[in-house]
């Protein structure tokens, strides 16, 4: 039996009902074989990961300001962060020590396997003075012998102690059958910083939320995104950062392309409350249009709590410049090769934030299939 959810991705203002952005739906479909692994390989000094917790046990590891059920979370994140709570099949508390600093990226790696699913909720605790970068990757998936297609749900949230520092990358590279909900919630300390990129390449409907609050003077968070969607395919993102305290710094920042008749809606909120004084915050996005057939929705949000404070919103969209198409038509380059090569350097800031040649791999390869549909 499938699921419907019609609240997800809420706007944390209301605008006209017409314009259709207030609110996503999603159909969740028939339940597959749940997925069962050990997506963490290695576990570096210093960090300690519970997995396979049970639900009580889970709970009272993790503060109540991340518990769905009791709606501590903002509205962008909880609705799919309370969907994913209830069927986490997947549980595990990731914890950085304090004052450690480690040098290699930790990987978890979630590959599905034949009409499987998998709801995963995963709480990750950076400790005061420590610093690391986490990759996460979904991978693989494909419908069953009786159609039953994949599903991810994922519920991540993270606490960044006072200077901390912590990288976040996740990529999203599903079979392009499969349904993926994802929620990213983080709390960022005094003089802490928070960077995340999110990828979202894969799946047949992709819908995505990550909120940030800035609760300590001086903290400091990236979000960037970077989609990818061809043929019939959906993406609907949702970002905010909301600026609690005086002197934080806020960026989201956004690359995409689209082509064939996908369909994507972008959801960014600057979010300055009373009390951010001498905080400066941006979102800015740029979308490249492939094709003809393409709905492209971008609704930058920025709202003002604060006198004394810096925001910024900027949105492009367009086709790939003629001239510089033409100019690398004329060195040899075919039109796919250039248009190729185009999208590619619209993403390079992305791209060289992935660690892994592997990671970079399918985002090229993705990138590709898109610029070719």
């Amino acid at each position: 039996m499938h699921i419907r959810l019609a609240s997800l991705n809420r706007l944390p203002v209301r605008t006209w009902s017409w314009l259709s952005v207030n609110e996503s739906a999603l159909e969740i479909p028939s339940l597959g074989a749940m997925y069962h692994g050990d997506p963490f390989a290695d576990v570096p000094v210093g960090v300690t990961i519970r997995s396979d917790v049970s639900d009580v046990d889970f709970r009272s590891s993790v503060p109540p300001r991340f518990h769905a059920a009791e709606g501590n979370l903002h509205e962008v994140v909880d609705d799919t962060a309370r969907f994913v709570e209830q069927r986490a099949s997947y549980r595990a508390v990731l914890e950085i020590g304090e004052d450690v600093s480690v040098e290699a990226p930790m990987t978890a790696t979630f590959d599905l396997g034949a009409g499987e699913q998998l709801f995963d909720r995963i709480h990750v605790r950076a400790l005061r003075g420590s610093n690391a970068k986490i990759v996460f990757r979904y991978l693989g998936g494909r419908p069953s012998a009786d159609d039953v297609v994949p599903c991810h749900g994922g519920f991540v949230s993270f606490e960044i102690e006072e200077g901390a520092s912590l990288t976040f990358i996740q990529i999203q590279a599903l079979c392009d059958r499969a349904v993926h909900l994802d929620a990213i919630d983080a709390v960022v300390a005094r003089e802490g910083k928070f960077e995340v990129l999110l990828s979202e390449i894969g799946g047949q409907e992709a819908m995505a939320s990550c909120n940030v609050e800035l609760l300590g003077k001086s903290a400091e968070s990236t979000v960037n995104g970077l989609y990818l969607a061809g043929n019939d395919s959906v993406r609907d993102l949702n970002y905010r950062i909301g600026f609690a305290k005086p002197e934080t710094i806020g960026l989201i920042r956004v690359r995409g392309a689209l082509n064939g008749k996908a369909r994507k809606t972008m959801k960014s909120t600057i979010d300055f409350i009373r009390g951010a004084s001498k905080s400066q915050g941006r979102e800015e996005e740029s979308v490249l249009v492939l094709g003809d057939e393409v709905v492209n929705v971008s609704t930058p949000l920025l709202l003002c709590g604060e006198d004394d404070v810096s925001g910024e919103h900027a949105t492009s969209i367009g086709r790939p410049n003629s001239e510089k198409l033409y100019y690398l038509m004329s060195r040899g380059f075919t039109e796919k090769q250039a248009r190729i090569l185009l999208v590619e350097a619209s993403m390079s800031t992305m791209l060289d934030m992935i660690p892994d040649t592997d990671g970079r791999a399918r985002v090229l390869a993705a990138l590709r299939e898109v610029v070719e549909a």
